[in-house]
C-alpha cells in the first residue's frame, strides 16, 4: 500500500500473487504500516495462514526495514520508498505503477542494477472511468494480473541468495 499517496495494485491482485507464489515454496513477508496490516488482516485474514507467507506489518524501524531489504531475494510494491531502496541495493525490485503522466513507469523507475518497473499501458486512456484521487486502484493498475507479477517474480529465481534474517517482535519496532 502507498498510504495515500499513488495509485494501488488490488489487494486481490495482491492475496493472489501471495497465494502463487505460496504453492510454490516461496517465503513471502508481507511488510507495512501497522495500518496497512490491519486492512490486510481485514479484507483476508485466511492469507496470514497460508504456508511460507509471515506477517511483519508495523516490525520494522527504518533500520530494521533496510537491513531485512538487503537480505531479501526481492519486493513487489507500488512506487514507494521501500522498492526504490530496494533497487538502490541491488535486490530485485519491481514497482508496480499506473500509466498517468506524473505516476507512471518511466518517470518513477526503481534505479538499480534489479529495478523494474510493471505497467500494463504507456498512457492512461482518456475515457478511463478512474477514481482520481491517490491511494486506490486505477484500471491501469488493475489490467496488471497477479499472473504477470508471478511471472517476473519467478524469473529471479536464477539469481537468488538465502533468507537469514530474524524478524523482531512486533514490540519492538511498531510503526504507526
Amino acid at each position: 500500500k502507498t498510504d495515500g499517496h499513488g495509485r494501488e495494485w488490488p489487494l486481490e491482485h495482491f492475496f493472489t500473487l501471495v497465494r502463487l507464489l505460496a504453492a510454490e515454496r516461496v517465503q513471502v513477508i508481507l511488510s507495512g504500516t501497522v495500518a496497512e496490516g490491519d486492512i490486510v488482516r481485514t479484507a483476508c485474514p485466511a492469507l496470514l495462514s497460508e504456508p511460507n507467507v509471515t506477517d511483519a506489518f508495523g516490525r520494522f524501524s527504518l533500520p530494521q526495514l533496510l537491513a531485512f531489504i538487503a537480505a531479501a531475494d526481492g519486493i513487489v510494491s507500488a512506487s514507494t520508498g521501500p522498492v526504490h531502496l530496494a533497487a538502490v541495493l541491488g535486490i530485485h525490485a519491481l514497482g508496480i505503477f499506473p500509466g498517468r503522466d506524473s505516476l507512471n513507469g518511466k518517470r518513477w523507475f526503481p534505479l538499480g542494477p534489479k529495478g523494474e518497473a510493471l505497467q500494463a499501458v504507456e498512457f492512461c486512456p482518456r475515457n478511463a472511468k478512474c477514481d482520481l484521487s491517490l491511494g486506490g486502484p486505477c484500471q491501469c493498475t488493475i489490467s496488471i494480473t497477479p499472473q504477470m507479477v508471478y511471472e517476473r517474480v519467478m524469473a529471479w529465481f536464477n539469481d537468488r541468495k538465502p533468507l537469514a534474517v530474524q524478524l523482531p517482535s512486533a514490540e519492538l519496532a511498531t510503526v504507526e
